[in-house]
């Protein structure tokens, strides 16, 4: 074997194990990460699945008011406020940057339906007249939507939101009109 090609060898054997070891390594942690990566994406799709149950849930008592001439129910006076919902880092990789950039304006979202709510209780003085069921419903689908996209990019399995009769995105969707979408 000549000099030049032990040296060809060397440099061939030397380049194959730095992608091939570089590769497993990369397989490895995907794999060990895995299922962390699915439990943070699990939880805050369960936190945003809760706030849309609490936002049908108001919507609902409100409607029960409407519905009873005020023998029931109870009056929505402002969107719920929305519980800690954190973003994983594993999130911004792997083609799911598109449901973190959504999770992270989220709570942007209910804060400006917050300060619609207030601004309008300011001006009228009624929560008659303040749009908060309107915007509750519009927030409250809008998490349902969100945690139906991270459980897709996660591969999580699809939950059914149904208490009883109550379905959750039923009550959210005959009050959300003109809701903007992000």
């Amino acid at each position: 074997m000549t000099f030049s090609e032990m040296l060809v060898t060397i440099c061939t054997s030397a380049v194959v194990a730095a992608v091939v070891g570089s590769l497993v390594n990369e397989l490895l942690m995907r794999w060990r990460n895995s299922p962390s990566e699915r439990l943070d994406a699990l939880k805050a799709a369960v936190v945003l699945e809760g706030y849309a149950m609490d936002c049908a849930s108001g919507v609902a008592d409100h409607q029960a008011r409407r519905e009873s001439d005020g023998v029931c129910g109870a009056v929505l006076g402002g969107v719920p406020d929305l519980p800690d919902l954190r973003i994983a880092a594993s999130f911004l990789k792997r083609k799911r940057v598109k449901v973190a950039d959504l999770l992270a304006c989220f709570p942007q979202e209910v804060q400006r339906a917050q300060q619609e709510v207030a601004f309008w209780w300011e001006v009228y003085h009624d929560k008659e007249s303040t749009d908060a069921l309107r915007l509750t419903a519009c927030v409250g689908l809008h998490a349902l939507r969100l945690a139906e996209e991270l459980r897709q990019a996660f591969r999580l399995p699809r939950r059914e939101l149904n208490g009883g009769k109550m379905n959750t995105q039923d009550i959210l969707e005959a009050e959300a009109k003109n809701c903007r979408e992000s």
